[in-house]
């Protein structure tokens, strides 16, 4: 939490500086570098349902087929609800 807080207090820093200053230019493209974009993100933005169930009707309903992923975290495994890999 500590390196969050950091790091956008950096970036609140760097907006306020002068922008013409290279070294503030070279953080924030590092910044910007490291953030993912939408396209990374799209998965965690899918409609999923929560339940078999409710997957089958939708996929019914819609002409669609079903994915499905099952994750019981047992070796602290990704969770997709959450976006947490």
């Amino acid at each position: 939490m500590r390196r969050i807080l950091s790091l956008a207090f950096l970036v609140m820093m760097g907006m306020s500086a002068n922008a013409q200053d290279p070294q503030v230019r070279r953080i924030q493209e590092r910044f910007d570098s490291a953030r993912p974009n939408e396209k990374s993100l799209a998965f965690y933005s899918l409609d999923w349902a929560m339940s078999l169930a409710d997957a089958k009707e939708r996929a019914r309903k819609e002409d669609r087929p079903i994915l499905l992923i099952l994750n019981t975290n047992i070796t602290a495994g990704t969770n997709f609800f959450s976006g947490h890999t």
